[in-house]
């Protein structure tokens, strides 16, 4: 007695359909919560694991997977804490200031975004290289601002 809508072979399709609905809808409800976090770290920086999994209701778990993985790409920072004895680890996003850039070319370092960087990294004791029109390559080692104006460096975005 068979009956060809739920042979073997169609039931086995049939539940593998399922479990690749099952994932996508997974990855999607994943993806919203990565989302979710992003925008309210965003709003309310410095935030422990506990406090997003209070706040947004989801399992400890879950917050905790995400903000490692967030972290492991690079998109957020932690700072540790010590609240009444116990050590807490805070969540925020990275911005600007906390890269490092080192390397820069001399057409297009006036850029404000680009001495700002420059300026950043040599605050933290970087020295700051610029690659020169020539193609040679000078280590930074006075203020970005004052090699900038004695090597009379002018925004070129021209090929």
């Amino acid at each position: 007695m068979s009956n060809e809508y739920f042979s073997i072979g169609r039931a086995q399709e049939m539940i593998d359909d399922a479990r690749e609905v099952a994932m996508a809808n997974r990855q999607h409800k994943r993806e919203g919560r990565i989302l979710t976090i992003l925008g309210y770290l965003k709003l309310h920086p410095r935030q422990s694991v506990y406090s997003l999994h209070r706040e947004l209701g989801w399992p400890i778990a879950s917050v905790h997977s995400i903000l490692k993985e967030l972290e492991e790409e690079g998109h957020l920072k932690t700072e540790t804490v010590v609240e009444n004895n116990r050590k807490k680890i805070l969540y925020s996003l990275r911005v600007e200031e906390d890269f490092t850039r080192d390397y820069f070319n001399a057409r297009t370092l006036p850029l404000p975004s680009n001495m700002r960087a420059a300026r950043n990294a040599q605050s933290k004791g970087v020295t700051v290289r610029v690659e020169m029109r020539d193609g040679s390559v000078v280590e930074v080692r006075q203020p970005i601002d004052d090699f900038v104006e004695e090597n009379h460096l002018v925004l070129d975005l021209e090929d």
